[in-house]
């Protein structure tokens, strides 16, 4: 739904309603869950309190942020390299304080223990990355150079995730029969094939 509804969003109310409804939903989704993480903590009945992994979370959104930025402003901002210098700092601050801290938002044993565990999210970033790479060009190429408004270019762009929808049960039972490492390897060499010729 995300090409459609941004394309709509944006073509109505301009590229900011993007964001907005996003800040929206997303704090909607941050109370409900807190609230039933509360009544999920009272009905089982933890004497101790879990506690939150402030710092981890504070290095990680600010890595995140300053490392967008930078990239954003790499070219265009006289100091837009020491802003993505700062993000990578941060970053390294962020593994090193989760490996320390008692309850972390992110396990950084599960990346020491398991190399085939590394090695799949590896190839899940490149596969997703390229993917949005060609959705973010097609959608510059159909509202530039064809002349398509946002709404009409997110409505064209639909034909992936459906695409993906359609395929994704008949994948799942072809990988409990066959081996899931060989069709996904299938799958993203089609995928670089179709990039190759994109290109």
């Amino acid at each position: 739904c995300g090409p459609v509804l941004g394309g709509i969003l944006n073509y109505n109310f301009g590229w900011r309603s993007v964001f907005i409804s996003t800040a929206i939903v997303s704090g909607a989704a941050l109370y409900f869950a807190g609230s039933k993480l509360t009544s999920k903590e009272k009905e089982i009945g933890f004497q101790t309190p879990i506690s939150f992994d402030f710092r981890g979370s504070f290095l990680y959104i600010a890595a995140i942020v300053s490392g967008m930025y930078g990239l954003s402003v790499f070219n265009s901002m006289k100091f837009g390299w020491a802003i993505f210098s700062a993000s990578i700092v941060l970053f390294f601050l962020f593994v090193r304080t989760e490996s320390r801290a008692e309850e972390p938002i992110l396990k950084m044993s599960l990346f020491r223990r398991n190399g085939s565990y590394v090695c799949a999210n590896i190839a899940a970033l490149l596969n997703y990355g390229a993917n949005f790479t060609i959705s973010y060009l097609l959608s510059i190429y159909l509202q530039v150079v064809m002349g398509y408004t946002s709404q009409t270019a997110g409505i064209i762009l639909i034909a992936s995730p459906v695409v993906q929808a359609a395929f994704s049960p008949i994948m799942g039972k072809l990988s409990d029969q066959r081996s899931p490492q060989i069709i996904s390897a299938f799958g993203m060499v089609l995928c670089s094939i179709s990039l190759f010729f994109y290109g």
